[in-house]
């Protein structure tokens, strides 16, 4: 058995995470179905009349349907860190730097 040695994990737009051994974390398929669920209720929301019964229903409706996705992700997150965790010594994050980091600090000091 291979010694646990130390990776690092970026998060990705086509698969949920990537590490750099081009090894990826794939969304479960419960959470893909979610997603499918959710476009097809936002469709129908559109159609309907706002400020109407139906309306605030649908509405209901998505907004528990995000919160459960919003679990889905939290419980995939968790596992997947786990099992690299296990599988690894040392396991590092990175993130993608927006300019909302870097809100209010200056290229130059003002003297």
């Amino acid at each position: 058995m291979e010694e646990p040695g130390a990776i690092g994990v970026e998060d990705s737009q086509e698969h949920f995470h990537a590490d750099y051994e081009e090894q990826r974390a794939n969304a479960i398929r419960a959470l893909m179905k979610s997603q499918e669920k959710l476009q097809k209720l936002e469709g129908k929301l559109s159609r309907m009349t706002k400020g109407s019964n139906n309306y605030g229903r649908m509405q209901e409706r998505i907004d528990k349907l995000r919160v459960h996705m919003a679990n889905q992700r939290r419980d995939l997150t968790n596992k997947e860190a786990r099992r690299r965790v296990d599988r690894n010594r040392a396991v590092t994050g990175e993130r993608d730097l927006s300019t909302r980091d870097f809100a209010g600090t200056s290229a130059r000091e003002e003297i």
